[in-house]
């Protein structure tokens, strides 16, 4: 019975230890969390109090920059005056060897980023579809399928899908695509002039000006709409886009050239032929503006529904 009252003792003793213990370390971690929270907390504040000072330099510069008068000089009196452009000397000194050391870790930061980044090679594109004739990497066929054997599906669904071939443009419009000419060469040259002179409708989004470091980019909020306006121009007013194809048409040709004279005429009247002839919407106008000349009616309107 003594033996296991001992026991009983000093499991007790074992336990009371232990609940010490455990009560030790826990008042440790809430030390040590006390001591992230405030170091944190700390941290916060100064981060705060470094912004504010900077939005003050910063309002200080715009009321410098805006009333237009120079920041006030404290000028120093006596030997102070004689010491000053030593010291400021020295001080600008100092600045320049600190920025200098700056851009000199930023540019070994950098250079160690870039060295410590892996290269990935895809390798070549040279994986075909067997259902369209798309290409592919390696690495974007299906999940489903092996290296040996590879299937994809992002094209058109293995064969499900099937476009209508694109048709064969005009051949005027084919040959200056294609053909090495002068003329042909002028028109590639100035694709983008002769596509604006010729459109029926101008070109409308909310264009972000903003511009930021980097490669230029143009840049567009919301959707993007297509504009046209009335069928013939108002008084005093030079005719625009489809108006062009209605109004004066007599001397279409130079009013479209009079838009940007750096453009072939010769080109532009094939171009006008070739659109009667193959687009459906200039057929469209000009039928309007036959009906205008011929004064069928002075309630004349068109109606173009967008599918």
């Amino acid at each position: 019975m003594l033996f296991r009252q001992e026991s009983s003792d000093s499991r007790k003793l074992c336990q009371k230890r232990l609940a010490k213990e455990r009560q030790t370390r826990f008042r440790k971690r809430q030390k040590i969390n006390h001591e992230r929270i405030m170091d944190e907390r700390q941290k916060r504040v100064a981060k705060e109090r470094l912004a504010k000072e900077r939005q003050a330099r910063l309002i200080k510069r715009q009321n410098i920059k805006k009333n237009n008068y120079p920041p006030e000089i404290q000028i120093p009196s006596g030997q102070e005056a004689y010491e000053a452009p030593d010291l400021r000397q020295k001080k600008l000194a100092k600045e320049r060897q600190v920025q200098f050391r700056k851009s000199n870790n930023n540019e070994r930061r950098i250079s160690d980023e870039l060295e410590s980044i892996l290269l990935h090679d895809l390798g070549q594109i040279d994986q075909i579809c067997v259902h369209c004739g798309a290409k592919f990497w390696m690495e974007e066929r299906d999940h489903s399928s092996n290296r040996a054997s590879p299937t994809f599906s992002i094209c058109c669904a293995h064969g499900k899908v099937l476009l209508p071939p694109l048709a064969e443009p005009p051949l005027y419009l084919l040959n200056l695509y294609t053909s090495s000419e002068s003329d042909a060469i002028s028109f590639r040259k100035n694709i983008r002039h002769y596509n604006s002179v010729l459109a029926c409708t101008s070109f409308g989004a909310n264009i972000d000006t903003f511009q930021g470091q980097g490669i230029s980019n143009f840049c567009i909020h919301g959707q993007v709409y297509h504009q046209i306006g009335s069928l013939l121009p108002e008084e005093g007013h030079q005719p625009a886009f489809a108006q062009l194809y209605i109004y004066d048409s007599m001397h279409e040709i130079e009013n479209r050239h009079n838009v940007i004279q750096e453009l072939d005429k010769e080109i532009l009247q094939n171009l006008l032929n070739m659109l009667d002839e193959c687009n459906p919407y200039i057929k469209n106008f000009r039928h309007v503006r036959d009906l205008i000349q011929t004064n069928v009616s002075d309630d004349i309107f068109m109606v173009i529904y967008a599918d």
